[in-house]
């Protein structure tokens, strides 16, 4: 395969936005399992079944594209109601050559239609399977207080790295992705019921994540949120099938009232003239 084919075919990167699960929006699609390159002189990059439940990751967009998801959690934490958040955007650039942009428009109430936010995404590819990110979450979301379950602005920093030692089931990808970051609001702030309830009002700002293929398209993830535990899988049967998430979040008592189910399938289509 030629190199210039394979750089603009490369990953169509990305989907995964939404509020409390930010990542949902920011995850990839990639190229399809034939054209993956094989042998020495390439990077191996992440795996499709994805690397995160609610925490960013530093790998982004390579080609442009638009993606639509939707997410919820079963139930909303010191509540009995579900909540459901939906998002679409849109990625351009490249953060493979210079820097790959993702923007994305936030439902937080689906139920009734309301609330909307944004949110925006910049990465920058710097080789050997390593990426870097920062963006921000939920701006612009509403400050009524009868939405304060639905998370706030929050900014981060996020770095992560695909493991070039252990190949995928899927040549040309890695079996194993790794992430660290740093962000403020829904990273290190926690809620005013955490607050009452004695659990403190703040977290570490800092979060990470760690994803293994155990099956091809099937991912083991465990992450830290800068609040609270989560672990549960990244199903990807197939590069045309949409990405579905299924955790159980909230394992500790450092934050909320108790575990929960979160779940979430997201779709990119992308755009190449290849």
């Amino acid at each position: 395969m030629n190199k210039f084919l394979f750089i603009r075919k490369l990953c169509l990167f990305l989907i995964f936005g939404s509020l409390y699960l930010p990542t949902l929006g920011q995850e990839h699609i990639t190229i399809n399992y034939s054209e993956a390159p094989q042998g020495s002189g390439y990077d191996l990059y992440p795996n499709a079944a994805g690397n995160g439940i609610m925490t960013p990751s530093g790998f982004g967009s390579t080609i442009p594209f638009v993606f639509g998801a939707i997410g919820g959690l079963f139930p909303a934490g010191y509540s009995n109601k579900n909540d459901l958040v939906a998002s679409a955007g849109v990625g351009f650039g490249s953060s493979r050559r210079n820097v790959g942009f993702v923007g994305i428009v936030n439902m937080i109430d689906v139920s009734k239609g309301r609330n909307f936010s944004a949110s925006f995404k910049l990465s920058r590819y710097l080789g050997s399977g390593t990426s870097v990110s920062i963006g921000g979450i939920n701006m612009f979301a509403s400050k009524d207080p009868k939405y304060a379950n639905d998370g706030f602005a929050s900014y981060y920093v996020a770095v992560s790295h695909a493991s070039q030692s252990l190949e995928s089931k899927t040549p040309g990808f890695s079996a194993l992705t790794y992430g660290l970051g740093v962000g403020s609001g829904i990273f290190y702030i926690k809620s005013r019921q955490d607050s009452l309830a004695g659990r403190g009002t703040k977290g570490t700002a800092v979060f990470g994540n760690i994803a293994y293929e155990v099956l091809k398209g099937i991912n083991v993830i465990a992450e830290w949120s800068g609040l609270n535990l989560s672990c549960g899988l990244g199903i990807r049967p197939s590069f045309k099938w949409p990405a579905l998430r299924i955790a159980v979040a909230d394992l500790t008592r450092f934050s909320r009232d108790k575990p929960r189910l979160t779940m979430g399938l997201a779709y990119a289509l992308a755009f190449s003239k290849n």
